[in-house]
């Protein structure tokens, strides 16, 4: 899948390393291991099926779905003394299914929605004892949505039709992390922002909401 074909999440990615770098030179109250490098997996939930049935406006139909699958990050961070902290992340958020059955017309469409985002967040940490914090999450996520749809029965236009969309939301979250160690550190944390084809490039629906829970392994160097 052609990825961020356009320019947005490219800028994006060059602000993050921008301000990540500038953040390195202006905090001399940082501790030595600042630097992370991050990996999680975990669940995403895409709600979609409401506005896919919306969109397909078939009184007859029955619909099936399978809107969660498994997901799974990639990124790195700076951590700003203790209470602060910048990420960079890339998560595939995996596949979601779609059905839809009806008889009037007799149409048989089925749905494949795969879902990629980069995001650049801002944390702040509160600490609850000697290794454990907690934290609030907010970032700016731009996001890229493939649709692989295929059509048939009575339809005018059966058949099997790619799509992509891809867009720029507010990403609120919320977590907690235990130090293992100086270097190795665990998070778990909860996240959610509103993906989806609002101006109908797709067809599939407007904005959605698509929710995480992934655990991640810290690395601090």
């Amino acid at each position: 899948m052609a990825v961020f074909s356009r320019l947005k999440p490219l800028t994006l990615m060059l602000l993050g390393l921008s301000v990540l770098g500038l953040s390195a030179s202006g905090i001399a109250s940082a501790q030595a291991h600042s630097w992370y490098v991050q990996g999680g997996v975990g669940y995403a939930d895409f709600a979609i099926e409401k506005d896919f049935r919306l969109s397909l406006a078939l009184s007859d139909a029955s619909y099936s779905s399978d809107e969660k699958d498994t997901a799974y990050s990639l990124g790195f961070g700076r951590q700003l003394g203790e209470s602060f902290a910048l990420e960079l992340n890339y998560t595939d958020y995996g596949r979601v299914s779609l059905r839809a059955n009806a008889t009037l017309p007799a149409i048989d469409l089925s749905a494949q929605v795969e879902t990629k985002a980069l995001a650049l967040s801002a944390l702040a940490f509160a600490p609850l004892s000697e290794r454990v914090s907690a934290y609030a999450l907010l970032g700016v996520t731009s996001w890229d949505i493939a649709i692989d749809s295929q059509l048939q029965g009575d339809a005018p236009r059966a058949g099997s039709v790619r799509a992509d969309d891809q867009g720029t939301a507010l990403q609120l979250g919320a977590g907690l992390r235990f130090a293992v160690n100086e270097r190795i550190k665990l998070a778990f944390a909860l996240s959610q922002f509103k993906a989806g084809d609002d101006d109908q490039t797709t067809g599939l629906g407007a904005e959605d909401d698509m929710r995480s829970a992934q655990v991640y392994l810290q690395y601090f160097f």
